[in-house]
């Protein structure tokens, strides 16, 4: 369930909260803020003044008040999570960076939010830390866009990948090791769970960060093969030729055109109906509240919410349909098989 609001802060989610987060009866909630809260235009000086000191004490000493109190309101449901960094780094046209809003600003905001739940035993997932070294390596990156604040959605894919690794889970989800015979190998592969599908989005994560490293490698090692290349092929179609010291090393099927990445293609692209239907939902829900003569992204949400209103039902069936497909969705045995390849 997504109850975000575009530009919220931390007092804006405290509000909110009873209304809008509380009714969910979430079992884990993961509560991010802090890009609104820190007061963007009050970090341009390296040395600030008076005033702009006070300013951008106040602001934080805010936001660590209300986080803490949307954790007492949460106890252990709650899970920290750091802001994505602001671009100050690279270079975006027609948009200057603000020269010390990522650091020390928000840097001084993920800290707060870190010791807050060290103090309270909460879990953490820190965004900002690894991906603001990510920015500094790759200025050119333009891993927030074209308003340095903003993901877009390759940048959603690191987001992925680090939310995945802090939650504990493996970055290998499957692994086969065997020993060839002179001839190579050949067996049925079942693995019991699907890659994560590979677009061009993914692509240009992983030049940002090593997102296959964290949290997508379909192991396959093989050992014992003689000197020289071999081919890969799943169900009688090659999808890859790789050294015998490569196999021996082994070799990442997740990131192949393999039958269960392409299952993983054809089950994201029903997932990003899907997604598109939910953000539908959570703008219908925020635009009718929006009175008649709101301006700006309020009249943004009421012109969704009046241009669907009378679609909820349809829409709600549809995203069901969705669900029910993508939880039959299950990864499918194939004949592998690693030969000497043809000279």
């Amino acid at each position: 369930h997504n109850v975000g609001k575009s530009g919220d802060t931390a007092k804006g989610g405290l509000t909110r909260w009873g209304w809008d987060g509380k009714p969910v009866a979430a079992d884990r909630v993961f509560v991010m803020f802090g890009m609104n809260d820190v007061w963007g235009e009050k970090w341009v000086s390296a040395e600030p003044g008076e005033e702009e000191s006070r300013l951008r004490g106040d602001a934080l000493r805010r936001y660590g008040e209300r986080m803490k109190a949307i954790a007492e309101r949460l106890g252990d449901k709650m899970v920290v999570v750091t802001p994505t960094p602001y671009d100050q780094y690279g270079s975006v046209e027609g948009c200057p960076a603000i020269p010390y809003r990522n650091d020390p600003g928000l840097a001084t905001i993920a800290k707060i939010g870190r010791d807050l739940a060290a103090s309270n035993g909460l879990q953490v997932v820190d965004f900002h830390a690894p991906i603001t070294e990510a920015m500094k390596a790759h200025p050119e990156a333009r891993f927030s866009g074209g308003d340095r604040v903003h993901p877009g959605e390759w940048g959603h894919h690191v987001m992925t990948a680090i939310l995945v690794s802090e939650l504990g889970e493996p970055a290998e989800f499957e692994r086969t090791v065997l020993k060839a015979c002179p001839v190579g190998v050949d067996f049925v592969y079942a693995p019991k769970a699907l890659p994560f599908p590979v677009s061009s989005a993914y692509r240009t994560a992983e030049a940002f960060y090593p997102i296959t490293e964290t949290f997508n490698r379909e192991t396959l090692l093989v050992t014992d093969l003689a000197d020289g290349d071999w081919e890969l092929r799943m169900d009688g179609r090659t999808v890859g030729v790789f050294s015998a010291e490569e196999f021996a090393k082994g070799v990442n099927l997740a990131v192949l055109d393999t039958p269960n990445q392409r299952l993983a293609q054809a089950a994201k692209a029903k997932a990003d109906r899907l997604n598109e239907i939910y953000c539908i939902f959570r703008d219908c829900r925020m635009g009718a509240y929006q009175k008649p003569d709101a301006k700006g992204y309020g009249a943004y949400l009421l012109k969704v919410y009046e241009e669907n209103k009378d679609k909820l039902g349809e829409l709600r069936d549809e995203a069901d349909r969705i669900l029910s497909e993508l939880r039959e969705v299950r990864p499918a045995s194939c004949r592998l098989a690693v030969l000497p390849r043809p000279r």
